[in-house]
C-alpha cells in the first residue's frame, strides 16, 4: 500500500527573489508534506551546507531549523512534528551558482534489506533555461513514518531542458 507525501524545496538565496514549488511524491512511508519557507535575500544569506540527514527528535528538529534559518531573526516558526510517529529526511546540495537548481526527496521506502532507502534528485537547469546569477542553496525536507532502521540515501542528478 502506497501513501502520498510531498516534499517541497527551499532555495536560500543571497540575491533578490526566491521560489519553490511542488515536487514529486514520496511513496511507501507516506504522511503529510512540510513546507520550508525561503530564507531572506539579504547580505550573507542562509548558507546551507551540503548534507543528508534524518531528524528523529524534537531537539534535532529545533537545531536543524536553526541551521536552515541562521541568517534570519526571528526565524519562521518551526513546523510541529509528532516524533513519536514520524521523522524527517532532509537533503541539501550546498551552494549552486545560479537559480534554476532544486532538490527533491523522490521516494522513501524500507526495502527487503531492512534499511530505509531515500531517493534524492537534484534538478539542474539545462539548455534554454533562463537563470539568474545568484547563489542558491537548495534544500528538501520530507516527513515520513517513523522507522528505527538504518538509512541509506541514493542520489541522482537530472538536467531539465527548457527548450
Amino acid at each position: 500500500m502506497s501513501s502520498r507525501v510531498l516534499a517541497f524545496a527551499v532555495l536560500a538565496m543571497v540575491a533578490c527573489g526566491s521560489s519553490h514549488g511542488g515536487l514529486p511524491p514520496v511513496s511507501d512511508l507516506g504522511s503529510r508534506h512540510i513546507v520550508v519557507p525561503p530564507t531572506p535575500a539579504y547580505s550573507g544569506g542562509c548558507k546551507v551546507s551540503e548534507m543528508q540527514r534524518v531528524v528523529a527528535t524534537e531537539a534535532d528538529w529545533q537545531q536543524t531549523w536553526a541551521e536552515l534559518f541562521a541568517c534570519q531573526s526571528p526565524a519562521p516558526p518551526v513546523p510541529p512534528i509528532d516524533f513519536t510517529h514520524e521523522m524527517l529526511v532532509l537533503a541539501a546540495v550546498g551552494a549552486r551558482g545560479s537559480s534554476g537548481y532544486s532538490v527533491a526527496i523522490e521516494g522513501a521506502a524500507v526495502r527487503s534489506d531492512g534499511a530505509l532507502h531515500v531517493n534524492v534528485v537534484e534538478y539542474r537547469p539545462g539548455r534554454g533555461c533562463a537563470v539568474a546569477t545568484v547563489i542558491t542553496y537548495p534544500v528538501a525536507v520530507a516527513r515520513v513514518s517513523r522507522v528505527d532502521v538504518p538509512v541509506a540515501f541514493h542520489d541522482r542528478v537530472q538536467t531539465l531542458d527548457c527548450e
